[in-house]
């Protein structure tokens, strides 16, 4: 983790903020056992599964002119991950499959989790705000937008989620 604070003048502030972390997975989902209460909808853990890196990344600028009454503030929050853990779910058609040496009746599901590759997503948010003399009270205006790049994985076929979103 890393942390720095910067004073850039008469009223304004830049903070920065890194940390990085490795998520091990869990001893469930490292457990190779097969969850068979429900049989059409089956489930288990992966013991080759590797541990995630993740990396995040935090900017922060604020400014305020007291004499006018303004102030403006702006964050980006970004992250990535390496090594994501994610369930795959396999459907199996009209015959029986085999998957990770479970077979699955006809229309029953299997669940486990795997490795796929990296996901990251950003979001960024600004306000400014600036008194209305004539209301007798202040006006803030709000913009904000974010972003999210995940991998996804469905009966054998791998695909990116991808989300964007904003507001005002």
């Amino acid at each position: 983790y890393a942390r720095l604070q910067l004073t850039l003048g008469k009223g304004s502030q830049m903070d920065v903020h890194y940390a990085t972390s490795a998520d091990a997975p869990s001893a469930e989902q490292l457990r190779d056992v097969v969850d068979d209460s429900n049989p059409l909808r089956l489930s288990g853990g992966n013991p080759d599964l590797r541990t995630s890196l993740s990396h995040r990344a935090f900017l922060r600028y604020r400014t305020a002119d007291p004499a006018a009454g303004t102030s403006l503030s702006f964050s980006v929050n970004a992250s990535a991950a390496s090594d994501v853990i994610i369930p795959a779910t396999f459907t199996a058609g009209s015959d029986s499959v085999r998957v990770r040496d479970v077979v699955l009746p006809p229309g029953a599901q299997f669940t486990y989790p795997v490795n796929a590759g990296s996901a990251w997503s950003a979001f960024a948010f600004a306000t400014y705000g600036r008194p209305v003399a004539p209301l007798k009270s202040n006006l803030n205006t709000t913009v904000n937008v974010s972003y999210r790049n995940a991998p996804t994985l469905f009966d054998g076929l791998a695909d990116l989620s991808r989300s964007l979103q904003g507001g005002a």
